[in-house]
């Protein structure tokens, strides 16, 4: 029962981990046009094209997505108390 939940937290966490990349390198088509202005008037125009650029929510996705894997692993540990206590013993203060 504990390597089967250390394997389940190992697979959620690395596909947790790729989802996280892949959202923060997703990109969407978008149309962009470029028009020169010099002293108020129209100087150069240059015509639109399709260029793919970073959606305005990968990033937000993207650590949201690791926050929700970073629990699920911590939750699937066996010993998942220990596991917390210990980590924060480090940063408490000796007594």
């Amino acid at each position: 029962m504990r390597t089967a939940r250390i394997v389940c937290a190992a697979v959620a966490l690395g596909t947790t981990v790729a989802g996280a990349v892949w959202l923060a390198t997703y990109r969407v088509p978008a149309t962009t046009e470029y028009i020169e202005y010099v002293r108020g008037i129209r100087n150069h125009f240059h015509a639109s094209e399709r260029v793919f650029e970073p959606a305005w929510w990968g990033a937000w996705a993207a650590v949201a997505l690791l926050v929700f894997g970073v629990a699920i692993t911590g939750w699937l540990l066996p010993e998942r108390l220990s596991l917390i206590r210990r980590f924060a013993n480090r940063f408490a203060k000796p007594s």
